[in-house]
């Protein structure tokens, strides 16, 4: 089956048909006949698509509308009224009560089909960014979504300025949005525009009508279009080129004659999906940084320097390029805690990170690996250059001595470092170079502390 469908529709006659289209299409259909019980079917089947007929009872599907909508279990799902041809109030108000689209309850199928293929598309990408929500909320790193979102930027593309000018003058009572016009050739030459447009409306004239539809397909080929919404303008009656512009990947059609408080509600609409969109990315590139990191240091975790490590083995034997692998611990650390407290030896910690990293090269990496224990991978490093590394860490600890909110006096520390050497011939992997470079930090312990030791291997 290619996805499961929702009708709530009082008329039977209505079911019926909806049921054969669906059906002929391969989408298993289950029904309400009442919208009183459109959530309670909703929460049990999780339906792709909710189709809601608004040619009964009004209130009663509005109300069902925004039911869907206020219910968390069911918000997410597309949602689709289905309106009388010429009834412009009952198209309002489904937008209004979270409908996301109206389309006439006798529209052509393929329109029908197209727009379900495109919102079913949307709601798996975002059920994508879900999953990685919930692993976040799971570990506590859930960002509550801000109340308040400022006006975006709206980009009409037309060929016709006048044509342009008149859409942009229609908006403009309505919208407290920048409104922007371009031509379609002053957009593909500069996609990356300094002005990032949160919704590109498509408005291009009868005679230019492939060139539009082809626009679509160029945007969403590009970064700064991959998110945005797009919505095109058709002529009166054009289902065809409504059905490829939603197939090409246009979040929404509307044809003329435009009804203004329609279109915003449309252009509303795609603003919020798009701010949605763009909260949920921000929050899975914040998971997944905070995955990597050691949030008290802000140095790369254990997981990701091992990687990284592996990374670094791998390419070693592909160039023939030796690499450095040094373990460093803060000698009588547990005194620091233990006299202080952890508050202090935190802050400890932390500016150590600080001195260690700013005594390498941006392509080196350094690591917390837990505790007061450190890891530094030096990429292209023979063993004199891992020598004087070594020694610089050593001396950018030891040279000035450790301030803190909490120390009566600046505190001397110093550090231990062994030193592993990893070649192209790649025979020691990237696990046994860690743990060779951590016998030869105890040895350094055994050794008076304070000093850097390598491995025999790389002695």
């Amino acid at each position: 089956m290619a996805g499961r469908i929702l009708v709530a529709d009082s008329q039977a006659s209505n079911r019926i048909l909806l049921k054969a289209k669906l059906s002929a299409a391969h989408y298993y259909v289950d029904f309400a006949e009442a919208a009183g019980d459109v959530v309670r079917l909703a929460r049990a089947g999780r339906p792709d698509v909710v189709l809601v007929g608004l040619t009964g009872t009004l209130d009663e599907a509005l109300s069902a509308c925004r039911a869907l909508r206020s219910d968390p279990a069911t918000a997410d799902i597309a949602l689709i009224a289905l309106a009388a041809a010429n009834d412009q109030a009952a198209r309002r108000a489904a937008l209004e009560a979270g409908a996301d689209d109206v389309l006439n309850a006798h529209c052509d199928d393929a329109l029908l089909l197209a727009r379900i293929r495109g919102l079913m598309r949307a709601r798996y990408r975002n059920a994508e960014y879900g999953l990685h929500q919930d692993a976040r909320d799971a570990l506590g790193f859930a960002e509550a979504a801000p109340a308040f979102e400022g006006p975006g930027v709206i980009a009409i593309i037309s060929d016709d300025t006048d044509r342009a000018e008149t859409l942009s003058g229609m908006l403009a009572p309505h919208l407290r949005d920048t409104i922007i016009t371009m031509t379609p050739s002053d957009l593909l030459d500069d996609v990356s525009m300094a002005v990032k447009p949160d919704v590109y409306i498509i408005n291009t004239g009868p005679e230019a009508r492939k060139e539009g539809l082809g626009l679509i397909a160029d945007l969403r080929s590009h970064a700064e279009g991959r998110i945005a919404g797009i919505l095109a303008v058709l002529d009166e009656g054009d289902a065809a080129g409504a059905v490829t512009a939603l197939d090409l990947g246009a979040d929404d059609v509307i044809g003329h004659p435009i009804d203004p408080i329609e279109l915003v509600l449309r252009l509303r609409l795609q603003m919020r999906r798009k701010a949605q969109t763009e909260r949920m990315r921000r929050q899975v590139s914040d998971g997944l940084r905070l995955a990597v990191t050691d949030p008290l240091t802000g140095l790369y975790n254990r997981r990701y320097a091992l990687s990284h490590l592996s990374r670094i083995a791998a390419h070693a034997v592909e160039t023939g390029q030796p690499f450095a692998v040094m373990v460093l611990d803060v000698d009588r650390f547990k005194r620091v805690n233990d006299t202080y407290g952890h508050v202090v030896g935190d802050a400890v910690l932390v500016e150590v990170a600080r001195r260690i990293a700013g005594g390498l090269r941006a392509v080196d990496l350094v690591a917390r690996l837990g505790g007061e224990e450190f890891l530094v991978v030096m990429p292209e490093t023979s063993v004199e250059a891992a020598r004087i590394a070594g020694e610089r860490l050593r001396q950018a600890v030891a040279a000035q001595p450790f301030s803190a909110p909490g120390l009566p006096e600046p505190l001397a520390l110093t550090v231990s470092i062994g030193v592993a050497l990893g070649g192209s011939a790649g025979k020691n992997p990237a696990d046994a170079l860690v743990s060779l470079a951590d016998r030869a930090l105890y040895d350094a312990k055994a050794e008076g502390r304070n000093q850097v030791t390598f491995s025999q291997s790389a002695a």
